[in-house]
């Protein structure tokens, strides 16, 4: 944790695109459109212990979205890249190869 916001106090990041991601979470919703991921190979790839963004968001999901595939990562939170680096990779480079698998 300390490593984790140790990075992100480095991150020059403004304040402003905060307070902008926050809006734009807040007024987006598209969830009536994900019907039409459909078909599409799909990763829902989360924290179980994020405590941000609840896991039944993921599960909600991955059910909004045809034949998407759930993965939740134990004992990760929010930040997926740090948390849990090697089974977030992992976890995208076999979606990739399940991608490789049907061209």
């Amino acid at each position: 944790m300390q490593e984790d916001l140790e990075r992100r106090i480095d991150d020059d990041t403004p304040a402003l695109t905060i307070y902008a991601q926050m809006g734009a979470i807040m007024d987006h919703d598209t969830r009536d459109r994900l019907g039409e991921l459909g078909g599409l190979p799909t990763l829902v790839l989360h924290g179980h212990e994020d405590a941000l963004v609840p896991v039944e968001r993921a599960r909600e999901l991955a059910e909004l979205v045809p034949g998407s595939r759930l993965v939740l990562l134990p004992s990760c939170g929010h930040v997926l890249a740090t948390d849990a680096e090697e089974d977030t990779a992992f976890a995208i480079l076999e979606q990739l190869d399940r991608c490789s698998l049907h061209l």
